[in-house]
């Protein structure tokens, strides 16, 4: 009978049979084989005309069968884990879009570790992106939800300045989308929250180096920013609050070198501010948000002294009229 277990010595019969004979196909691989399994014959390596190099192989086999496991187990999951989250997409489009952008991640960060002899690594880094214009695409779908269009686009933003491994040709299609994504939120200031939260993805501030930088596509985005802020004067508080938030983002950006962001941008603005608070205060118009945002821009104020007096940053932001 075919369901009957294979007797081991049969098995190690067949092993050692020079005529040969193929064992059955069912039985399970065993871990010691040193014949070889399946999952290895799909990993032998290929010479550029195609035939299979014994040495390397036989050195695969001695040095390589941890990484071997490992992709062949790395690659299983991932495709487990997008066919799962696929199934959940006509149920609940929103917790697809989440894990979407956490399997995303997690790819990313196995193609950026990089381990030694990963053959697979190219793979990998194809998935982040796909995952991540499947969200793009889940986050179209669901517009009509307002409320939760500003939740999911942060939860982009957040993923893409997460990765790592992203080539720049794919990451630069990613990121302008998601800047065009904040741009169509339905609230005009979630959209200059967005927006602006969008200029760090084309000014990727890091120690270890190797990032993307666009600093024109930067400046595009604060100053849409601002327009979208002067737009938003209905209410006086709320305004003023996106102008201090905006020269928060300003001061990082001048800070952290960002060559289209120079001190008179940042002076301009703190003036643009300093007129909004007199105004109010003449009109005596002082709600909560209009204290609140005073007490930001008291916080930024003091921050740019203490740089002022700085000895390494000195120079750099004694340009800053305050």
């Amino acid at each position: 009978p075919q369901d009957r277990p294979p007797d081991e010595s049969l098995a190690a019969e067949n092993e050692n049979d020079p005529s040969g004979e193929e064992t059955p196909q069912d039985r399970p691989p065993d871990a010691n084989d040193s014949q070889g399994t399946t999952g290895d014959c799909k990993l032998e390596r290929v010479d550029g005309e195609g035939n299979s190099n014994t040495n390397e192989k036989a050195s695969a086999k001695s040095e390589g069968d941890g990484t071997e496991k490992l992709e062949l187990f790395a690659r299983g999951a991932f495709v487990f884990a997008e066919e799962t989250v696929a199934m959940i997409e006509s149920v609940d489009p929103g917790i697809a879009l989440a894990l979407f952008l956490h399997i995303a991640l997690s790819a990313d960060g196995f193609a950026s570790a990089d381990p030694p002899g990963l053959t697979t690594r190219d793979e990998f880094k194809q998935v982040t992106p796909e995952l991540i214009l499947r969200s793009f695409l889940l986050h179209e779908a669901l517009e009509g939800d307002i409320d939760g269009q500003k939740q999911r686009v942060v939860a982009i933003v957040g993923a893409l300045l997460a990765c790592k491994a992203l080539e720049k040709l794919a990451y630069e299609r990613l990121v302008t989308k998601a800047a065009q994504c904040a741009a169509r939120l339905y609230k005009r200031r979630h959209q200059c929250e967005l927006v602006a939260l969008c200029a760090h993805l084309f000014f990727v501030v890091s120690q270890t180096g190797g990032t993307y930088q666009n600093p024109q596509r930067t400046l595009e985005c604060l100053q849409r920013c601002l327009k979208l802020a002067d737009a938003s004067s209905v209410d006086d508080g709320a305004s003023l609050s996106l102008f201090v938030e905006l020269l928060d983002h300003y001061v990082y950006f001048f800070e952290n070198g960002n060559p289209m962001i120079t001190h008179v941008y940042i002076g301009g603005l703190i003036s643009l501010i300093k007129e909004h608070f007199e105004s109010l205060q003449l009109s005596k118009n002082l709600s909560h948000p209009v204290w609140q945002a005073k007490e930001q821009f008291m916080e930024i104020m003091t921050y740019i002294k203490r740089r002022q007096q700085d000895s390494k940053l000195k120079v750099m932001f004694s340009q800053i009229n305050i």
